[in-house]
């Protein structure tokens, strides 16, 4: 948990105006395929970007155990669990 907070937090730091838009959710079992958008502005350039993403998040117990995230494709996240959008 402490290595994704990490992640996080210098990734975060790097926009101004972060947002997040999830599009769809997939339940697979164990497993919660989301697609959606990531947005924000690069605070050196103020170039506004937008990615396409998904996220895998697999479930034990009502708790997330592992997060597989695919920047820039959300169709691999489904494509990864045999899944078509």
């Amino acid at each position: 948990m402490a290595g994704w907070r990490t992640f996080l937090s210098i990734w975060l730091a790097q926009f101004d105006e972060v947002s997040w838009e999830w599009q769809a959710y997939y339940d697979v079992g164990d497993r919660v395929v989301v697609t959606g958008r990531h947005r924000g502005i690069a605070k050196l350039s103020r170039v506004p970007v937008e990615q396409a993403l998904g996220v895998i998040y697999t479930l034990r117990d009502g708790l997330i155990t592992r997060m597989q995230i695919f920047n820039g494709a959300a169709d691999e996240a489904l494509e990864a669990l045999g899944l078509e959008k």
